[in-house]
């Protein structure tokens, strides 16, 4: 666009880039919020399969207590028990501790789970929040189902899915969300001051009421009409206007029906004998708030405002008779003519400045491409971390695992190894008895 600003196809394709942008910015914020949401899914299936455990092993207990107090081992429900156990370890942080008669006691985060008398069911609950961008979203809680007391797990499957959708994800939407505002607002600032292909000014690209990633859009303005897009010089500075239309003036005839009364609001002045406030070449958007008796009417539902033509117009007749003031920014400045790229050379070299990460004293310390660079390379460092602690507990596990298999497990060699000599002892028996056998045959036929 820089090299032909009056091109209307390359403001069509700087347009559909930035579509394509925010299509990005979308996808990975909705890929985030339903990693999120899945996570939540785990949550819950986690604590259902927890419920399980805790009822079989209460239900075990009652096996190995009424076995055992007859003087029996239980070893079938003990290594059932072992077995939940460990599966109950890996969602859960546990601690047990085994009575005199078989029974376990399994508490979990300091509250009794799991005891010969009983055992206790969790539940989950929702809490229901309001993002930035207006919609809603949903946070799975754990409690105990009869006190109603909140549990948070210390370690566990379950801990690592919190601290995943509470901690890691939502830095992570941040980060992109600061980056989202950051394009935003550094290419708002330029685009606003610069002047369109008609030579209107005060025009945003992005839609300023952008509150992230999920949101971030391309003006209504630009989306209308590409020749929106002010790729020419712009002006220099806000300038603050008043019009004041006076109760009964008959300047504002709201009528019944209202006549929706239009009034221009100064863009296309050519007397150096107006008023002032009738001066306003470049009406800047949003920049316009209307009173009418001391209220503030609102944009759209008593008046709206054409920003293109610079003109207001009245929608009803609530506010008949009364005083109206209308407040707003005008840019000042001239246009430079349709041929002129000085803005958009600007705004492409936003690219090359610092606009990112700001250090203690405000300054900023990347570019945008810097910027979500460090964001992609934090993420694969996070990832490597988090493989490379995973290989490291599976490792350790795994030794634990041979270290008790060592001392309660049971090795098929060592009990092969004493079936043969059982065998063969057998076999020695054997041969004696034949020989005796024999023996007394010979003494009894002599």
């Amino acid at each position: 666009l820089s090299n032909n600003p009056a091109d209307i196809s390359a403001r069509t394709m700087v347009k559909a880039n930035g579509v394509i942008m925010n299509d990005v910015f979308h996808n990975l914020s909705t890929e985030l919020r339903d990693l999120r949401l899945n996570t939540n899914d785990k949550i819950a299936r986690h604590v259902d399969r927890i419920n399980e455990i805790a009822k079989e092993l209460h239900n075990l207990n009652t096996e190995i207590g009424i076995v055992e107090i007859g003087q029996q081992n239980a070893n079938d429900s003990r290594d059932q028990r072992d077995q939940l156990l460990k599966e109950l370890a890996k969602l859960i942080d546990v601690d047990t501790v085994e009575n005199d008669r078989g029974q376990v006691t399994v508490t979990t985060a300091g509250n009794i789970l799991v005891s010969p008398a009983q055992y206790r069911q969790l539940e989950t609950t929702t809490t229901t929040f309001t993002r930035n961008d207006g919609t809603s979203d949903i946070d799975i809680g754990i409690r105990f189902a009869d006190s109603k007391s909140v549990f948070t797990p210390i370690s566990g499957s379950i801990r690592g899915l919190m601290e995943c959708r509470d901690v890691l994800i939502p830095e992570y939407e941040s980060r992109l969300d600061t980056l989202a505002l950051g394009l935003v607002e550094k290419i708002n600032d330029l685009h606003v001051q610069g002047y369109n292909l008609l030579g209107y000014s005060g025009i945003y690209f992005f839609d300023p009421s952008t509150t992230g990633a999920s949101d971030i859009d391309i003006s209504a303005s630009v989306h209308s009409d590409v020749q929106n897009i002010a790729a020419a010089t712009g002006g220099a500075a806000n300038v603050g206007a008043q019009i004041v239309v006076p109760a009964g003036s008959g300047q504002i005839d709201f009528g019944n029906p209202p006549q929706q009364f239009t009034k221009t609001l100064g863009r296309f002045y050519n007397s150096a004998t107006d008023p002032v406030n009738e001066r306003a070449r470049n009406v800047i958007d949003g920049s316009v708030v209307v009173t009418a008796g001391g209220t503030t009417l609102q944009e759209d539902v008593d008046y709206h405002i054409d920003y293109v033509n610079g003109t207001i117009q009245m929608l009803h007749a609530g506010y008949d008779g009364q005083a109206v003031t209308i407040d707003f920014q005008f840019r000042t400045g001239d246009f430079a003519g349709p041929g002129d790229n000085a803005n958009a050379v600007a705004i492409s070299e936003l690219r090359h400045e610092l606009t990112m990460a700001p250090d203690p004293l405000g300054n900023a310390t990347n570019t945008f491409t810097q910027y979500y660079s460090a964001l992609i390379g934090q993420l694969g460092l996070e990832r490597n971390e988090a493989s490379a602690s995973l290989e490291t507990r599976e490792f350790l596990i795994q030794q634990y695992e041979k270290h008790q298999d060592a001392i309660s497990g049971v090795s098929l060699d060592e009990e092969m190894a004493e079936i043969i000599k059982y065998q063969h002892t057998f076999s020695a028996a054997a041969r004696v008895i034949t020989t005796t056998g024999r023996m007394l045959e010979v003494l009894m036929n002599m």
